[in-house]
């Protein structure tokens, strides 16, 4: 639907949007100013499909980065293509789907 519409006391899709990727652009470019090169970010699903869908390649939509619970994603940021281009590099599932059946 339109993302501008919220429930009442709540937030819509676009102010949930904003709030999240200025989070998510603030944690990042403080990883990359100390020089910090892994880190884990903890979140719901919700804030994953969201912030794959804004910043991730490949692109694609939010549903598309649906995943199961306890899953999700690693990325790869490189400093240059971040503070060129605001993308981060989308390359696997996480943690394994066969490392949970061992």
């Amino acid at each position: 639907g339109d993302p501008s519409v919220k429930p009442p006391r709540g937030e819509s899709n676009a102010d949930f949007t904003r709030r999240i990727c200025k989070m998510f652009e603030s944690i990042v470019e403080g990883l990359i100013k100390i020089g910090t090169t892994e880190s884990v970010i903890v979140t719901h699903g919700g804030v994953i499909m969201t912030l794959l869908a804004v910043y991730g390649m490949p692109q694609a939509k939010p549903f598309e980065w649906v995943m199961d619970n306890g899953f999700g994603y690693s990325v790869r940021i490189t400093p240059q293509l971040w503070q060129r281009d605001k993308i981060m590099e989308v390359f696997s599932v996480i943690p394994e789907k066969k490392d949970i059946e061992d």
